[in-house]
């Protein structure tokens, strides 16, 4: 078993990965933990996509996802699945924690 305990200090957005998995398919999975205050965007302006596939558990908090067919509010508790290339962009309604999962 391997513990980490991750601070959770006010700031800035603070985005910790844990980790990188290669499956025993090709590819390498990477795993972490992404706070943001209150009011944060990500990205600043825009949307952008990420080449890999994005799977995010919201742990704590509320955001309105920014997508191009509009806005969605998703909240703790919601399993949240990009495919590659979605164009996407978040604000954090309230302090808000992300556990993410990205696959090559």
């Amino acid at each position: 078993m391997k513990l980490i305990t991750l601070p959770c200090d006010k700031g800035d957005i603070d985005i910790k990965e844990l980790g990188r998995y290669a499956p025993v398919t090709e590819g390498v999975a990477k795993v972490g933990i992404a706070r943001f205050p209150a009011g944060a965007r990500h990205p600043k302006e825009g949307l952008k996509g990420n080449p890999e596939r994005e799977i995010s558990y919201i742990l704590e908090g509320a955001f309105t996802l920014h997508l191009e067919d509009g806005d969605h509010m998703v909240k703790a508790g919601d399993l949240v699945i990009f495919e590659p290339g979605e164009a996407q962009g978040s604000t954090a309604l309230e302090d808000s924690r992300v556990l993410y999962f990205l696959q090559d």
